[in-house]
Protein backbone atom coordinates (compact mmCIF):
# COMPACT_ATOMS: atom_id res chain seq x y z
CA UNK A 1 0.00 0.00 0.00
CA UNK A 2 1.18 3.69 -0.71
CA UNK A 3 2.73 5.42 2.11
CA UNK A 4 0.95 9.06 2.14
CA UNK A 5 -0.95 11.32 4.39
CA UNK A 6 -3.21 13.21 1.80
CA UNK A 7 -5.85 11.19 -0.28
CA UNK A 8 -4.65 12.86 -3.27
CA UNK A 9 -0.76 11.52 -2.84
CA UNK A 10 -2.92 7.62 -2.06
CA UNK A 11 -4.68 8.37 -5.13
CA UNK A 12 -1.85 9.09 -6.99
CA UNK A 13 1.12 6.65 -6.09
CA UNK A 14 -1.34 3.33 -5.51
CA UNK A 15 -2.20 4.04 -9.68
CA UNK A 16 1.27 5.35 -10.79
CA UNK A 17 2.46 1.29 -10.58
CA UNK A 18 -0.40 -0.02 -12.67
CA UNK A 19 -0.84 2.65 -15.06
CA UNK A 20 3.10 2.40 -16.21
CA UNK A 21 2.70 -1.48 -16.43
CA UNK A 22 -0.44 -1.26 -18.34
CA UNK A 23 1.30 1.36 -20.83
CA UNK A 24 4.56 -0.54 -20.68
CA UNK A 25 3.05 -3.74 -21.84
CA UNK A 26 1.01 -1.79 -24.56
CA UNK A 27 4.55 -0.99 -25.88
CA UNK A 28 5.92 -4.33 -26.02
CA UNK A 29 2.49 -5.29 -27.98
CA UNK A 30 3.07 -3.11 -29.98
CA UNK A 31 6.59 -3.99 -30.72
CA UNK A 32 4.96 -8.23 -31.03
CA UNK A 33 2.57 -7.22 -33.25
CA UNK A 34 4.69 -4.70 -36.02
CA UNK A 35 7.32 -7.98 -36.38
CA UNK A 36 4.65 -10.60 -36.31
CA UNK A 37 2.76 -8.79 -38.94
CA UNK A 38 5.62 -8.15 -41.05
CA UNK A 39 7.15 -12.11 -40.83
CA UNK A 40 3.70 -13.07 -41.80
CA UNK A 41 3.47 -10.68 -44.67
CA UNK A 42 7.44 -11.81 -45.82
CA UNK A 43 6.26 -15.44 -45.32
CA UNK A 44 2.68 -15.16 -47.10
CA UNK A 45 3.47 -12.45 -49.44
CA UNK A 46 -0.25 -12.76 -50.82
CA UNK A 47 -1.54 -12.13 -47.67
CA UNK A 48 -4.71 -9.13 -47.90
CA UNK A 49 -4.75 -6.21 -45.02
CA UNK A 50 -8.10 -7.99 -44.41
CA UNK A 51 -6.77 -11.52 -43.76
CA UNK A 52 -4.02 -9.79 -41.59
CA UNK A 53 -5.97 -7.55 -39.57
CA UNK A 54 -8.77 -10.87 -38.92
CA UNK A 55 -6.23 -12.87 -37.96
CA UNK A 56 -5.01 -10.50 -34.82
CA UNK A 57 -8.35 -8.73 -33.99
CA UNK A 58 -10.90 -11.79 -33.73
CA UNK A 59 -12.69 -12.11 -30.61
CA UNK A 60 -11.23 -8.15 -29.63
CA UNK A 61 -13.98 -6.06 -30.37
CA UNK A 62 -12.57 -3.63 -32.15
CA UNK A 63 -13.44 -2.98 -36.14
CA UNK A 64 -12.42 -0.88 -38.29
CA UNK A 65 -8.74 -1.81 -37.33
CA UNK A 66 -6.38 -1.44 -40.64
CA UNK A 67 -3.42 -3.52 -39.47
CA UNK A 68 -1.70 -3.71 -42.42
CA UNK A 69 -1.15 0.44 -42.98
CA UNK A 70 -0.91 0.43 -39.04
CA UNK A 71 1.79 -2.41 -38.51
CA UNK A 72 3.77 -3.66 -41.82
CA UNK A 73 3.73 -0.49 -43.97
CA UNK A 74 5.21 1.68 -40.57
CA UNK A 75 8.48 2.09 -39.24
CA UNK A 76 8.78 0.94 -35.92
CA UNK A 77 10.04 4.83 -35.29
CA UNK A 78 6.98 6.32 -36.40
CA UNK A 79 4.52 3.40 -34.11
CA UNK A 80 7.01 4.19 -30.74
CA UNK A 81 6.31 7.91 -31.43
CA UNK A 82 2.86 7.90 -31.36
CA UNK A 83 2.69 5.58 -28.38
CA UNK A 84 5.41 8.40 -26.78
CA UNK A 85 3.26 10.77 -27.00
CA UNK A 86 0.15 9.02 -25.75
CA UNK A 87 2.37 8.20 -22.94
CA UNK A 88 3.19 11.71 -21.99
CA UNK A 89 -0.48 13.03 -22.06
CA UNK A 90 -1.21 10.21 -19.70
CA UNK A 91 1.91 11.42 -17.36
CA UNK A 92 0.79 15.19 -17.40
CA UNK A 93 -2.81 14.53 -17.34
CA UNK A 94 -2.19 12.08 -13.65
CA UNK A 95 0.14 15.01 -12.14
CA UNK A 96 -2.19 17.52 -12.85
CA UNK A 97 -5.17 15.86 -11.49
CA UNK A 98 -3.15 15.46 -8.15
CA UNK A 99 -2.40 19.29 -7.70
CA UNK A 100 -5.80 19.43 -8.33
CA UNK A 101 -7.22 17.25 -5.76
CA UNK A 102 -4.17 18.22 -3.09
CA UNK A 103 -5.46 22.00 -3.49
CA UNK A 104 -9.04 20.73 -3.16
CA UNK A 105 -8.29 19.18 -0.03
CA UNK A 106 -5.45 21.59 1.56
CA UNK A 107 -8.35 24.70 1.16
CA UNK A 108 -11.49 22.49 2.16
CA UNK A 109 -9.39 22.02 5.12
CA UNK A 110 -8.01 25.93 5.48
CA UNK A 111 -12.38 26.28 5.56
CA UNK A 112 -12.52 24.12 8.54
CA UNK A 113 -9.74 26.04 10.57
CA UNK A 114 -11.23 29.27 9.58
CA UNK A 115 -14.37 28.74 9.75
CA UNK A 116 -17.15 30.45 8.06
CA UNK A 117 -17.59 34.25 7.20
CA UNK A 118 -20.32 34.81 9.36
CA UNK A 119 -20.01 35.77 12.77
CA UNK A 120 -21.89 33.90 15.37
CA UNK A 121 -23.40 37.25 17.02
CA UNK A 122 -24.96 37.37 13.59
CA UNK A 123 -28.12 35.75 12.66
CA UNK A 124 -28.47 36.13 9.03
CA UNK A 125 -31.48 35.53 6.34
CA UNK A 126 -31.75 32.29 4.26
CA UNK A 127 -30.64 34.78 1.47
CA UNK A 128 -28.09 36.08 3.03
CA UNK A 129 -26.74 33.03 4.21
CA UNK A 130 -26.72 31.58 0.84
CA UNK A 131 -24.77 34.87 -0.81
CA UNK A 132 -22.50 34.17 1.84
CA UNK A 133 -21.58 30.29 1.05
CA UNK A 134 -21.51 31.31 -3.03
CA UNK A 135 -19.31 33.43 -1.78
CA UNK A 136 -17.12 31.35 -0.08
CA UNK A 137 -17.58 28.42 -3.06
CA UNK A 138 -16.10 31.01 -5.56
CA UNK A 139 -12.97 31.76 -2.94
CA UNK A 140 -12.58 28.17 -2.41
CA UNK A 141 -12.76 27.31 -5.99
CA UNK A 142 -10.08 30.33 -7.02
CA UNK A 143 -7.74 28.91 -3.95
CA UNK A 144 -7.64 25.69 -5.02
CA UNK A 145 -6.85 26.84 -8.86
CA UNK A 146 -4.05 28.91 -7.49
CA UNK A 147 -2.65 26.38 -5.65
CA UNK A 148 -3.17 23.37 -8.00
CA UNK A 149 -1.04 26.03 -10.34
CA UNK A 150 1.88 27.08 -8.12
CA UNK A 151 2.42 23.01 -7.82
CA UNK A 152 3.46 22.73 -11.49
CA UNK A 153 5.74 25.82 -11.54
CA UNK A 154 9.20 26.30 -9.64
CA UNK A 155 10.01 29.40 -7.62
CA UNK A 156 11.72 31.74 -8.75
CA UNK A 157 14.63 33.85 -6.87
CA UNK A 158 12.47 36.12 -4.83
CA UNK A 159 9.08 35.17 -6.10
CA UNK A 160 6.22 34.19 -3.74
CA UNK A 161 4.52 31.92 -6.49
CA UNK A 162 5.28 28.58 -7.56
CA UNK A 163 5.93 25.14 -5.79
CA UNK A 164 8.70 25.74 -2.81
CA UNK A 165 7.08 29.30 -2.27
CA UNK A 166 3.47 27.15 -1.67
CA UNK A 167 4.59 24.32 0.53
CA UNK A 168 6.75 27.01 2.72
CA UNK A 169 3.63 29.32 3.13
CA UNK A 170 1.14 26.11 4.18
CA UNK A 171 3.80 24.84 6.52
CA UNK A 172 4.13 28.32 8.13
CA UNK A 173 0.35 29.04 8.65
CA UNK A 174 0.37 26.36 11.51
CA UNK A 175 2.74 22.80 12.21
CA UNK A 176 0.80 20.60 14.28
CA UNK A 177 2.68 19.67 17.82
CA UNK A 178 1.54 15.56 17.38
CA UNK A 179 2.51 15.36 14.04
CA UNK A 180 6.34 16.43 14.56
CA UNK A 181 6.73 13.63 17.06
CA UNK A 182 4.57 11.09 15.13
CA UNK A 183 3.83 9.74 11.72
CA UNK A 184 4.40 13.38 10.36
CA UNK A 185 8.35 13.04 11.03
CA UNK A 186 8.06 9.49 9.36
CA UNK A 187 6.65 10.61 6.37
CA UNK A 188 9.05 13.51 6.18
CA UNK A 189 12.08 11.33 6.95
CA UNK A 190 11.18 9.07 4.36
CA UNK A 191 10.66 11.18 1.53
CA UNK A 192 12.82 13.00 -0.48
CA UNK A 193 14.41 16.52 -0.35
CA UNK A 194 12.22 19.25 -1.51
CA UNK A 195 14.73 21.16 -2.43
CA UNK A 196 14.93 19.47 -5.36
CA UNK A 197 10.69 20.97 -6.47
CA UNK A 198 12.37 23.92 -8.31
CA UNK A 199 14.22 22.05 -10.36
CA UNK A 200 11.81 19.32 -11.10
CA UNK A 201 9.22 22.03 -12.33
CA UNK A 202 11.69 23.12 -14.65
CA UNK A 203 12.19 20.08 -16.36
CA UNK A 204 7.88 19.50 -15.64
CA UNK A 205 7.04 22.97 -17.41
CA UNK A 206 9.18 21.60 -20.55
CA UNK A 207 7.90 18.50 -21.01
CA UNK A 208 3.89 19.78 -20.14
CA UNK A 209 4.75 22.62 -23.24
CA UNK A 210 5.52 19.50 -25.22
CA UNK A 211 2.23 18.26 -24.62
CA UNK A 212 0.41 21.53 -24.77
CA UNK A 213 1.52 21.98 -28.25
CA UNK A 214 0.73 18.07 -28.92
CA UNK A 215 -2.64 18.63 -27.84
CA UNK A 216 -3.18 22.33 -29.27
CA UNK A 217 -0.39 23.37 -32.07
CA UNK A 218 -0.41 20.11 -34.32
CA UNK A 219 2.70 19.17 -32.59
CA UNK A 220 5.03 22.12 -33.74
CA UNK A 221 6.90 23.80 -31.12
CA UNK A 222 6.28 27.28 -30.57
CA UNK A 223 7.74 29.93 -28.42
CA UNK A 224 7.03 28.53 -25.38
CA UNK A 225 8.34 25.25 -25.90
CA UNK A 226 11.40 26.66 -26.74
CA UNK A 227 12.18 28.80 -24.01
CA UNK A 228 10.71 26.05 -21.56
CA UNK A 229 13.34 23.87 -23.39
CA UNK A 230 16.24 26.38 -22.66
CA UNK A 231 15.30 25.96 -19.10
CA UNK A 232 15.49 21.90 -19.20
CA UNK A 233 19.48 22.21 -20.41
CA UNK A 234 20.28 24.26 -17.09
CA UNK A 235 19.25 21.73 -14.80
CA UNK A 236 21.46 18.94 -13.99
CA UNK A 237 20.66 15.56 -12.82
CA UNK A 238 21.94 15.64 -9.32
CA UNK A 239 19.47 19.07 -9.40
CA UNK A 240 16.40 16.72 -9.26
CA UNK A 241 18.68 13.95 -7.11
CA UNK A 242 18.02 11.49 -9.69
CA UNK A 243 20.96 9.75 -11.41
CA UNK A 244 19.66 10.58 -14.74
CA UNK A 245 17.96 13.18 -16.50
CA UNK A 246 14.56 12.51 -17.92
CA UNK A 247 15.67 13.03 -21.77
CA UNK A 248 14.04 15.75 -23.99
CA UNK A 249 15.46 16.12 -27.71
CA UNK A 250 15.88 19.63 -28.60
CA UNK A 251 13.84 21.32 -30.51
CA UNK A 252 13.22 24.44 -32.81
CA UNK A 253 10.73 27.22 -33.61
CA UNK A 254 8.27 25.59 -35.72
CA UNK A 255 9.41 21.82 -35.67
CA UNK A 256 7.98 18.75 -34.78
CA UNK A 257 8.49 17.77 -31.24
CA UNK A 258 10.43 14.44 -30.75
CA UNK A 259 10.10 12.59 -27.53
CA UNK A 260 12.10 9.47 -26.25
CA UNK A 261 9.63 6.86 -24.48
CA UNK A 262 12.78 6.03 -21.63
CA UNK A 263 12.92 10.45 -21.60
CA UNK A 264 8.58 9.97 -20.46
CA UNK A 265 9.30 7.41 -18.30
CA UNK A 266 11.97 9.43 -16.67
CA UNK A 267 9.21 12.34 -16.54
CA UNK A 268 6.94 9.72 -14.70
CA UNK A 269 9.37 8.97 -12.22
CA UNK A 270 9.89 11.86 -11.30
CA UNK A 271 6.57 13.28 -10.85
CA UNK A 272 6.34 10.62 -8.45
CA UNK A 273 9.37 11.41 -6.45
CA UNK A 274 7.69 15.04 -6.48
CA UNK A 275 4.06 13.68 -5.19
CA UNK A 276 5.78 11.90 -2.39
CA UNK A 277 7.74 14.70 -1.68
CA UNK A 278 5.25 17.18 -1.30
CA UNK A 279 3.16 15.08 1.19
CA UNK A 280 5.73 14.53 3.05
CA UNK A 281 6.26 18.44 3.52
CA UNK A 282 2.67 19.08 4.43
CA UNK A 283 2.81 15.71 6.94
CA UNK A 284 3.19 17.73 10.09
CA UNK A 285 0.94 20.71 9.47
CA UNK A 286 -2.74 21.09 10.96
CA UNK A 287 -3.85 20.50 7.25
CA UNK A 288 -2.25 16.79 7.25
CA UNK A 289 -4.07 16.41 10.49
CA UNK A 290 -7.91 17.33 9.77
CA UNK A 291 -7.29 15.38 6.62
CA UNK A 292 -6.33 12.40 8.50
CA UNK A 293 -9.06 12.72 10.43
CA UNK A 294 -11.03 12.68 6.70
CA UNK A 295 -9.72 9.59 5.91
CA UNK A 296 -10.43 7.91 9.06
CA UNK A 297 -13.97 8.62 8.68
CA UNK A 298 -13.95 6.55 5.87
CA UNK A 299 -12.07 3.44 7.25
CA UNK A 300 -10.69 3.70 11.10
CA UNK A 301 -8.16 0.83 10.01
CA UNK A 302 -6.54 3.45 7.61
CA UNK A 303 -2.76 2.19 6.77
CA UNK A 304 -0.77 5.15 6.63
CA UNK A 305 2.67 4.35 7.46
CA UNK A 306 5.15 1.55 8.75
CA UNK A 307 6.96 2.15 11.93
CA UNK A 308 9.82 -0.08 11.82
CA UNK A 309 11.21 -1.30 15.38
CA UNK A 310 9.65 -0.93 19.23
CA UNK A 311 8.04 2.09 19.91
CA UNK A 312 8.13 3.45 23.79
CA UNK A 313 7.44 7.20 25.08
CA UNK A 314 9.83 9.52 26.95
CA UNK A 315 9.95 11.33 30.14
CA UNK A 316 8.46 14.28 28.10
CA UNK A 317 5.57 11.94 27.05
CA UNK A 318 6.49 11.72 23.15
CA UNK A 319 6.60 8.63 21.04
CA UNK A 320 10.09 7.46 19.94
CA UNK A 321 10.61 4.61 17.48
CA UNK A 322 13.82 2.43 18.46
CA UNK A 323 15.11 0.54 15.32
CA UNK A 324 16.44 -2.49 17.37
CA UNK A 325 13.07 -4.39 16.57
CA UNK A 326 13.14 -6.81 13.74
CA UNK A 327 9.77 -7.70 14.31
CA UNK A 328 7.67 -4.97 11.60
CA UNK A 329 4.61 -6.61 12.23
CA UNK A 330 4.39 -6.29 15.95
CA UNK A 331 5.85 -2.37 15.56
CA UNK A 332 3.08 -1.91 12.99
CA UNK A 333 0.45 -3.05 15.61
CA UNK A 334 1.96 -1.27 18.57
CA UNK A 335 2.07 1.79 16.73
CA UNK A 336 -1.94 1.72 15.42
CA UNK A 337 -1.95 2.31 19.76
CA UNK A 338 0.20 5.05 20.31
CA UNK A 339 -0.81 7.21 16.85
CA UNK A 340 -4.49 6.72 17.84
CA UNK A 341 -3.22 7.74 21.27
CA UNK A 342 -1.59 11.09 20.01
CA UNK A 343 -4.76 11.44 18.21
CA UNK A 344 -7.33 11.56 20.58
CA UNK A 345 -5.13 14.24 22.45
CA UNK A 346 -5.12 16.54 19.14
CA UNK A 347 -7.64 19.07 18.06
CA UNK A 348 -9.70 16.39 16.03
CA UNK A 349 -10.70 14.26 19.06
CA UNK A 350 -14.24 15.30 18.55
CA UNK A 351 -14.14 14.06 14.79
CA UNK A 352 -11.80 11.12 15.31
CA UNK A 353 -12.83 9.49 18.31
CA UNK A 354 -16.44 8.51 18.10
CA UNK A 355 -15.70 7.08 14.38
CA UNK A 356 -13.17 4.90 15.89
CA UNK A 357 -14.79 4.21 19.16
CA UNK A 358 -17.75 2.95 17.27
CA UNK A 359 -15.13 0.39 15.09
CA UNK A 360 -13.96 -0.98 18.53
CA UNK A 361 -10.60 1.00 18.44
CA UNK A 362 -8.74 1.34 21.93
CA UNK A 363 -8.03 4.90 21.69
CA UNK A 364 -6.36 4.95 25.10
CA UNK A 365 -2.12 4.17 25.35
CA UNK A 366 -2.19 0.28 25.54
CA UNK A 367 -1.37 -0.83 29.14
CA UNK A 368 1.18 -4.47 28.88
CA UNK A 369 -1.81 -6.84 28.51
CA UNK A 370 -3.33 -5.03 25.72
CA UNK A 371 0.02 -4.18 23.75
CA UNK A 372 0.43 -8.21 23.96
CA UNK A 373 -2.69 -8.61 22.76
CA UNK A 374 -2.07 -6.21 19.47
CA UNK A 375 1.22 -7.87 18.68
CA UNK A 376 -0.58 -11.55 18.64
Amino acid sequence: MATAMFTASADYLSSYGPLQQTLKAARVAMWTMHWQMRGLQAAVPSVSDRELTGRFAEGSGVNGADFGESFVRRDWADIDAELTRILLVDVIAHYEGFCESLGDAVVKHQRQIKGPDVAQSDAPTSAELAQVLEGQLKADRKATRKLSDQLQFPTEAGSDKGISAALIALRAAGLERTWRTTIGTRLRQQGPVTGFLDARMLVYRAFKEARNAIAHKGNRAGEQVVSSYTAYTMVQPADLGMQVMPELPSTSLGERINLTWYGVIGLADMLRRTVKAVDGALADTEIATLELASRFRQDASLHIVDLPGKIRRDKAGNWLVADSDADRSKAVRAGLFHLLADLELSKVEPVVTPVLRSKGVLLAAPNRAQRKRAAQ
